[in-house]
């Protein structure tokens, strides 16, 4: 276990399938740790880095920034995944997914969308628009 940052360490974003591997970019560390911050309690991790035999096991995106230690799905205890998107928009350079039980965030580059949210199973991608609030008011 190595000391990441104030609140986070390498443990957090071990692959969910008992491999050990760990794999995490020090960008989003930065940018967990600015969230961390923000929120202002602890934030827990609920999938950080993947191995790819793990992340075809549970249907994840076949170019999922886990994959790479670039994305993190996250809870934070009595908050929303919309009210801890709400926050991570305070972030820059940052992408955001909304899902029932999690928020998701990611460093990589916000194209095609900087947001998406997962409705009745389905992805709903904000595909051009950068604005949180206008692509929640249209597709919560």
């Amino acid at each position: 276990m190595t000391k990441l940052s104030k609140n986070f360490d390498s443990s957090e974003f071990t692959c969910g399938c008992g491999c050990q591997k760990e794999k995490v970019s020090l960008k989003l560390v930065d940018k967990l740790q600015d969230l961390r911050d923000l929120v202002g309690k602890p934030i827990i991790i609920t999938s950080g880095y993947r191995c790819k035999a793990y992340n075809k096991h549970i249907g994840g995106a076949v170019n999922s920034p886990h994959l790479t230690g670039e994305g993190a799905d996250l809870q934070v205890k009595d908050m929303t995944p919309v009210a801890l998107a709400e926050l991570a928009n305070r972030i820059h350079y940052i992408r955001i997914g909304i899902y029932p039980s999690h928020t998701h965030i990611d460093v990589r580059p916000a194209m095609p969308s900087k947001y998406w949210i997962v409705k009745n199973g389905k992805y709903i991608y904000s595909k051009g628009e950068m604005d949180l609030y206008k692509f929640l008011k249209n597709n919560l």
